[in-house]
């Protein structure tokens, strides 16, 4: 459906008239390198999705290029963002969030908390400040004018026709039009940025939760390389670069449920684990409140990493209570006898995790807040576990793919829907 929409926006764009003469189509240059509709597309396509991929390299270096590719008489009429006075302080914070990612590694208690802060309030700032009035501004562009305001000032002179019927080359029902098409553009946009930014998004949050030093760099990497990809594809050949952005898009689409549950995670952890490296804040377990935690891939019949309440019931089961993408009705999942499973103290949270009969492995079923670090004796009480078990690893880091599988083994069954 997102798709077929998205094919439509495009059909409609390419077919519809610029606006009268008095909103130029690009004010930002030569007229006589004024690209066509299909480049046009392309190009506002792979900006607004390279932008939502790395919001602050995205801005950067686009406003660089803007700036310095606009003549000086130009520059006026750009926006906020191709203006020095707002990529240069956007460089000082990459650099800032570079020197973090390298030097930091070797102090991660330092590091942490910075990145929670990065997690927490820069990357949702950026989606605000940076990557919509991106998407504003290319949505005027392909509309023909500078900005949102021209084709709202077309209607407002249409119903002035003595004044302006000889300014005017079409009726008010054609730069009504071009606002519905305007508006119509922007919605689709927000839901394109949204689900791309989650994404994007997704690999500061795994970087915050890794134990491993200097992942960030690797995943951060990855996400510039893909925007790299987008920028590049998009200069040389607008069609290819139209490819890339729609396949950048659909992956994205695919992954929005995990995305989603993943940003989630990332602001209640951000903020628990700010509030204890910070302030010393530590969650104080008591059988009259549940215990906030998050499904790990070892939960039949719950996707990963969503949120809810854990608690007991009258017959000593241990019950998942959550709701889907965080809405709706709630259920309570019955997972199985309390009894049955430890709470596992870890490096960054506890866990609850159910141990392997015979073996001193164990299966990861939920991962707890990290305000509940400290508190794992009151946790045990509370759910009435088996007991609690150190489950850092002895000889310190020992390699990412161990992290990662800790969610890899099979799932725990769900019991019954009580």
């Amino acid at each position: 459906m997102v798709v077929r929409t998205g094919v439509l926006i495009l059909l409609l764009v390419s077919s519809c008239r610029p606006l009268p003469a008095q909103f130029p189509a690009d004010q930002t240059g030569d007229t006589a390198s004024i690209m066509n509709r299909g480049q046009q597309i392309s190009s506002a396509l792979a900006t607004i999705t390279s932008v939502s991929v790395s919001p602050l390299v995205g801005v950067c270096l686009l406003g660089i290029w803007e700036h310095y590719r606009s003549g000086k008489a130009d520059r006026e009429k750009l926006p906020l963002y191709t203006r020095p006075v707002f990529w240069i302080p956007v460089g000082i914070l990459l650099v800032l969030i570079l020197l973090k990612d390298t030097l930091g590694g070797f102090a991660p208690l330092v590091k942490k908390p910075l990145d929670a802060a990065e997690v927490l309030l820069v990357n949702k700032a950026s989606l605000v400040l940076v990557v919509f009035p991106v998407l504003i501004h290319q949505v005027a562009r392909l509309m023909g004018a500078q900005s949102l305001s021209g084709p709202l000032a077309l209607i407002l002179a249409s119903s002035h026709p003595v004044v302006y019927a000889a300014e005017l080359e079409g009726s008010g029902l054609h730069a009504a039009g071009h606002v519905a098409l305007g508006a119509l553009l922007l919605a689709v946009g927000s839901v394109t940025v949204v689900v791309v930014w989650m994404v994007g998004h997704a690999f500061d949050v795994l970087a915050l939760l890794s134990p491993f030093p200097f992942l960030d760099l690797l995943l951060k990497g990855f996400r510039n390389a893909v925007f790299g990809a987008l920028a590049v594809t998009a200069v040389l050949n607008w069609k290819l670069g139209l490819a890339a952005s729609l396949v950048v898009i659909a992956i994205c689409l695919a992954l929005v449920g995990w995305a989603y549950r993943l940003l989630i995670f990332g602001v209640r952890f951000s903020w628990d684990l700010l509030r204890l490296l910070v302030l010393e804040w530590r969650r104080q377990p008591s059988p009259d409140k549940p215990i906030l935690a998050f499904a790990a891939r070892g939960l039949t019949g719950v996707p990963r990493r969503t949120y809810g309440r854990l608690s007991r019931d009258s017959e000593g089961a241990l019950v998942f209570h959550c709701r889907r993408f965080g809405v709706g009705r709630g259920r309570g999942l019955r997972v199985g006898n309390a009894a049955e499973y430890e709470v596992g103290k870890g490096l960054l949270y506890p866990s609850i995790v159910s141990p392997k009969v015979g073996s001193n492995k164990y299966q990861l079923v939920f991962r707890l807040l990290p305000g509940y670090a400290g508190s794992e004796r009151g946790v045990q009480t509370c759910l009435g576990l088996a007991g609690v078990r150190d489950i850092r690893w002895s000889k310190g880091l020992l390699s990412f793919w161990k992290w990662l599988a800790e969610d890899s083994e099979e799932a725990t069954p769900v019991l019954t829907k009580p």
